[in-house]
């Protein structure tokens, strides 16, 4: 708690002089309440507002997450795309996976499993360990790819090796069905994609 409210100490500053890395970062300090009693959406979305302002895609995509969820916000799903495909543009890759949720849910619009794994693609080649996971999934399952169990497993292997929770359980489901078995397959069980908030890059403001 006390290391929150240091943050927000040294980033308050930066942010009212026009630091879009400390207004996010104070953006997504006050909705989650971390170092406050309670959060406080109304003004984390004047901080996520004023870095997204400025076209800072961390703050895009977390604007994206509330107007998505409705969360302090009326929930405004064209809006959220609106501003994930922003970030997602701009390389965010937090926002390409969740970009890519929508394509492959059509969530507010049109469904397109292909356009889905190419944006979930960009985000687990930019190193983030759930769309690596999902394209592992993807490959497995041949939904928007090709069906790989190759590209299966290296996509597993990799999520594995950045501490994805479920990972191992996956290459081992996945190893069974490639050798003939199909025990293991069937308790492991495919977790819904959901999207996900980008955190502040560091506790810097430079």
């Amino acid at each position: 708690v006390g290391n929150f409210k240091t943050a927000i100490q040294e980033w308050e500053g930066p942010a009212k002089a026009g630091d879009r890395q400390a207004q996010q970062g104070l953006g997504l300090i006050y909705e989650t309440g971390r170092g406050l009693d309670k959060p406080d959406l109304a003004t984390a979305l004047h901080w996520y507002q004023a870095s997204a302002s400025q076209g800072y895609a961390p703050a895009l995509n977390n604007l994206a997450m509330l107007y998505a969820s409705g969360h302090g916000v009326p929930k405004d799903q064209a809006k959220a795309i609106q501003l994930w495909k922003q970030a997602a543009e701009a390389g965010n890759s937090t926002a390409e996976f969740n970009l890519g949720i929508q394509y492959i849910n059509g969530t507010g619009l049109a469904k397109s499993e292909t356009e889905g794994a190419r944006w979930i693609g960009k985000a687990a080649e930019g190193g983030l360990p759930y769309a690596q996971l999902t394209m592992g999934q993807l490959y497995r399952e041949g939904h928007g790819v090709p069906k790989d169990p190759k590209m299966a497993h290296d996509w597993f292997a990799r999520a594995a090796a950045n501490g994805v929770p479920g990972a191992k359980e996956f290459l081992a489901a996945l190893d069974s069905e490639t050798s003939g078995g199909n025990a293991a397959a069937t308790e492991v069980e495919t977790p819904t994609g959901n999207p996900v908030t980008t955190p502040p890059a560091s506790t810097q403001t430079a």
